[in-house]
């Protein structure tokens, strides 16, 4: 079609939603690719505003490392806490998050309870709620 010319657009729009039945099961199996890499816990901690506390139990990790839109996308080295718990503040100003976490060096693996994303380019990463105001 030489004498015309053309736009292509796409919109994209998404949003927080519940978990259903059948991402219940893909976040479990995911806490299962989470278990082998030694991840055996995780929680969003809200400290005050938009301060959020990322908290990884890892007990026989030498470091770990959370990754994420809340990040920038550049990875950040947690601080080992006591009794196997890393951890890390973030300012999360979105109600949801998508974060990954690596041990010691591993794959990149999404949080235990997360809800699994996968983008267009085949990667995986995981969905955290944000907890509401104490």
């Amino acid at each position: 079609f030489p004498a015309g010319c053309y736009l292509s657009a796409c919109v994209r729009m998404g949003g927080a939603r519940p978990m259903r039945a059948e991402d219940q099961v893909r976040a479990r199996r995911v806490s299962r690719a989470a278990r082998s890499a030694g991840v055996t816990g995780f929680q969003m901690v809200r400290r005050e505003g938009s301060v959020f506390e990322v908290r990884v139990r890892a007990p026989s990790a030498q470091e770990v490392l959370v990754n994420g839109d809340v990040t920038g996308w550049r990875p950040i080295a947690l601080v080992r806490d006591g009794d196997g718990w890393w951890r890390a503040r973030l300012v999360v100003a979105t109600r949801t998050a998508e974060l990954v976490l690596r041990v010691d060096g591993g794959a990149w693996v999404v949080p235990p309870g997360a809800e699994e994303l996968v983008d267009e380019f085949g990667g995986r990463t995981g969905r955290v709620v944000m907890p509401e105001s104490r």
